[in-house]
Order: C-alpha cells, then structure tokens, then sequence
C-alpha cells in the first residue's frame, strides 16, 4: 500500500529528527558546559552561578522537576480519562502488533536499565557521603505507583486552598502562618476515600458495559486493552481503598462467626469484616504488590495480541517517571 508506506517514512523521519534533535541540544549544552568551565579556570571569572559540569544541570533539572510537580497534576486525571474513553468511545488509529512489540520492548528495556542502574550506583560507601539511599524492590515499585494516582486530587485540593489562603493574606491581610490541620486533614481523607471507591467502580462499570457487548459495537478490537488497563489501575489501589474504608473493625472475629447466614448478609458490619479479611492481609497485599512488576514483563508480549495495550502503557511510563 503506497499510502501505508509513506506514513511509516514519515514517522520514521519524525523520528530521527526527533533524536537528532536531542542529541543537537545535548552537545551544544554539554560545550557550552565546558566552556564555562574552561573560562572560570583560565580568568579566574566568578562565573560558578552557572554550571561548570554536566551534572550540576541534572540536578537543577531535577530540582525543576520537584517545584513544578503541581504544573503536571492533570497528567493523572488524563491517563484515567483517556483509557475510560478509549472505553466507551471508537479509537481512530492503529498501530501494527509486531512494531507495537518492537517499541515496547526497546522501552522496557531501557526504562529497567536505568532504574537498575541508578539503584546499583548507590553502594554501601556512596550513600553514607551523601546521605543518599536508593533501593530497587517491588515495594517502591508498588507505593510509586499508588503515590501516582491517590495524589491527583490531593494536588489539586492543595492547590485550590493555596489560592484560598494567598487571597486572604493579599486582600483582607489576614494571618496564614498557621495551619488549619484538622479540617483539611479530614478533607484530605474523604477525598482519597472516595476517588479510589470511584476507580474500583468505575474498572467494574467498564467491564459490565463491555460484556454487554457495547464496546464490541464502537471498537472491539481496543476496548478490552482500556479494560485491562483500568483493571490494573483499580488492583494497585484496591489495597488502600480496602484500609480507608474498612480499615478499622467494626465487628470482632467472634460476632462474625456467632451470626447466621441471613443474619451476616443483612449486616453492614459484617460485609465490612469480610472485605477487611479478604483484601487486608498478606497474602492479597503481596499478589497485589507483585502484580505491577508481573504486568511490566507480559505487557510487551500482550501487545502481540493487543497492539493497543502497547500504547497506554507507554504514556504511562511517561506520565509516571517522576515517580520512578
């Protein structure tokens, strides 16, 4: 197909213009570095506000990155959006299985690589002069990853009261010095509470809305990929939903044996206990836990059977790599 053939030249090209593009800026960086570098030590120029290393812009970039985390707060309402749609609408674009493969098989290697990397920089010396502790275990792995979706409202709520107090201190002048913990604190939990309820019904809704075949209508061939991934989703947060809700015990072991049947489903406290032992413990925390490192090896070979898997998981790994 002629027209088939000049789409894949043009994302090829797009491509290494792409990466000739980085590596362009990365070199004129890098001699400009070394410039600076080469001035300060010849002329003795107080020139150290700029960055005489390569290292020192990483770090300022990573310093960037940590004060304009709030700027990005949408990214996770979008991902969820976006895989919610891919659900209940028709996708208008297609990606080859084998190619779909190839990339995300060059990504999990590279983004692995450098997570291992930087966890086997950080020996036992290193991290005692710098006061610097980095791990690789599937724990991290896990927290990051509910940390990437549990703080999306947060963020926000956060920054709706900044605004709230900044316009109180600049137009009433009113005293922001101290912290309104305990309200806010309960807000806080209320919020999470019920945007994790929200996730775990809403992968169930996705699911019943695909068995009753109206996915199959708009678009049968990417509507299970969204299923699957908003499973995912709702898995990695079925634990904390589960401690938020049910967390604290109602009902003692003894009282739930002593009802009966009838008795136990008509019970409110009751279906609390149940799901308190049946989600917190730790043989479901550790399938839990395991099951993002598991979906991170079977993911690129999913995409043989569903090139469209291939694409969601690759816009997470963008949109979560600050977490990482």
């Amino acid at each position: 197909d002629p027209q088939l053939l000049t789409d894949y030249v043009i994302i090829a090209s797009q491509t290494v213009i792409w990466i000739a593009s980085l590596a362009a800026v990365l070199a004129l960086v890098s001699v400009f570095t070394e410039l600076l570098k080469l001035v300060n030590r010849v002329c003795g120029l107080p020139l150290c506000v700029w960055p005489d290393e390569m290292r020192w812009w990483a770090r300022l970039l990573v310093v960037m990155d940590k004060l304009s985390y709030f700027v990005w707060c949408w990214v996770a309402f979008l991902w969820i959006g976006f895989n919610y749609y891919s659900v209940f609408a028709k996708r208008t674009y297609h990606f080859s299985s084998v190619g779909m493969f190839g990339f995300m098989l060059a990504v999990q290697i590279l983004s692995w690589g450098m997570v291992i990397a930087s966890s086997m920089r950080y020996t036992l010396s290193t991290s005692m002069e710098a006061n610097e502790v980095a791990t690789l275990t599937v724990d991290n792995i896990w927290r990051s990853t509910q940390l990437f979706y549990i703080t999306a409202p947060l963020m926000v709520y956060s920054m709706i009261k900044g605004m709230q107090d900044f316009a109180s201190y600049y137009f009433y002048g009113q005293d922001i010095s101290y912290m309104e913990s305990d309200s806010r604190a309960q807000i806080s939990i209320t919020l999470v509470k019920y945007w994790t309820l929200l996730l775990e019904l809403g992968a169930v809704g996705a699911w019943v809305y695909y068995a009753a075949g109206r996915a199959h209508a708009n678009d049968p061939a990417g509507a299970v990929a969204s299923c699957i991934i908003v499973t995912i989703i709702a898995l990695d947060l079925l634990h904390p939903c589960a401690y938020l809700w049910v967390g604290q015990r109602k009902m003692t072991p003894a009282r739930a044996k002593s009802l009966s049947w009838y008795e136990a489903l008509t019970t409110p406290g009751w279906w609390g206990h149940f799901l308190h032992s049946i989600i917190l413990n730790s043989a479901t925390s550790g399938a839990l836990k395991w099951l993002g490192a598991s979906w991170m090896v079977v993911m690129p070979l999913l995409t043989l059977w569903e090139p469209y898997v291939g694409v969601g998981q690759a816009f997470m790994m963008v949109a979560t790599v600050s977490n990482r």
